[in-house]
């Protein structure tokens, strides 16, 4: 092998090796990471909700929280290993949160919680039936967004049945792998989801900033971070809520 054969060879190895080094070590963020963003953008439009209304760059912000919420509950539902206790914790919570709202403003409000964890029964029935085709699964999933349809037309729940609705565009656009283009196939169906959701939203425009979520969701996130944070989101919700009512009595 000549010289120049050698240094070609070389050259060849080494950029191959900068390619995938560059694949392996790119830019990437935690699920953690990505919720907190979502945390971030939801405490915002609290803040312009409830304390400075004038402020429409705050609400324009917020957009992005529930795409982020609503995407994440889909991948939970994607790789948890008991969906009953997924289910079960999301509701659980949110029928806890419901209930002292009830108690503290004698209204029936159904919180973000409650959106996220309709959505998860619903996206686990449907991959449910798309892993087995089975009838009885079809006639369940067809039958409880029924249900939920009629449930959300009754009772004020967080973002209504199209944001309820929203994760199972994600799981309608997947067909599993783990290559470039099975991860943005949710995406895409997502996509379609948020522009229901911003047609029938009672925001009107604000509603579209939500589709600034999707670069965000598109930034790979396949670690999960510390797993003892997921109690964090959880409480964390609550806990900024009445901090911002409170801030809003004394102000």
């Amino acid at each position: 092998m000549n010289i120049d054969s050698r240094l070609h060879k070389i050259y060849t190895v080494g950029m191959n090796t900068i390619s995938l080094n560059f694949n392996q070590n790119g830019f990437s963020i935690t699920q953690n990471q990505l919720k907190m963003l979502g945390l971030v953008a939801m405490t915002l439009d609290h803040i312009g909700y409830a304390l400075l209304p004038g402020c429409d760059w705050l609400r324009i912000i917020g957009r992005l929280a529930f795409p982020i919420f609503s995407y994440t509950v889909w991948e939970g539902c994607r790789y948890t290993h008991n969906g009953a206790a997924y289910v079960a914790r999301l509701l659980g919570l949110g029928a806890a949160f419901m209930a002292a709202y009830w108690l503290y403003c004698g209204e029936v409000y159904g919180n973000v919680l409650v959106t996220l964890g309709l959505s998860a029964v619903l996206v686990l029935l449907l991959r449910r039936f798309k892993q087995g085709r089975s009838m009885a699964d079809g006639v369940a999933l067809a039958a409880l967004i029924a249900v939920v349809w009629l449930f959300c037309g009754e009772v004020h729940i967080d973002y209504g049945f199209a944001g309820v609705m929203l994760p199972l565009w994600a799981e309608i656009g997947s067909r599993g792998g783990e290559d470039g283009r099975s991860r943005l196939r949710p995406l895409l169906g997502f996509a379609v989801g948020l522009l229901v959701l911003a047609v029938s939203s009672p925001m009107g425009g604000k509603q579209y900033a939500g589709l600034l979520a999707l670069p965000l969701l598109a930034i790979p996130h396949e670690k999960r971070g510390w797993a003892g944070q997921k109690y964090f989101f959880y409480l964390y919700y609550p806990l900024h809520l009445t901090v911002i009512e409170g801030l809003a009595m004394i102000l």
